[in-house]
């Protein structure tokens, strides 16, 4: 939503809706991750985390925020994207919002390590 107000004070996230109503795509302006795609699938364990570093610190510190959320089943993480697939009894609506924090704090926190 553009109202004149200053683009770079909030990353910009849209999100996309799958046809399959359990898959979301978040997509960034900014990159997330280093140039690969990773999966993660609960549950989440210490197996899984041997990948986290290649992400990179934004990357792999979003993956672990989002997979302590009840309903997440599986994420794949690129550069641009945060692809999401839920449980089919979890609801959108009580995911999205901490999903969308998640993804701004961290979007914000690359732009003032950038910044420095």
């Amino acid at each position: 939503m553009s109202d004149g107000k200053n683009t770079d004070s909030e990353p910009e996230i849209a999100v996309y809706r799958h046809p399959n109503a359990e898959i979301r795509s978040y997509l960034t302006r900014d990159t997330v991750s280093n140039p690969l795609v990773e999966s993660f699938r609960a549950p989440y364990g210490p197996d899984k985390i041997k990948s986290l570093p290649s992400l990179g610190a934004i990357g792999k510190q979003i993956v672990q925020e989002l997979m302590s959320l009840p309903g997440i089943t599986e994420i794949r993480v690129k550069p641009k994207e945060i692809r999401i697939i839920k449980k089919s009894e979890a609801a959108w609506e009580s995911l999205e919002g901490p999903i969308l924090r998640i993804l701004t704090s961290a979007l914000k926190r690359k732009r003032l390590r950038r910044v420095k």
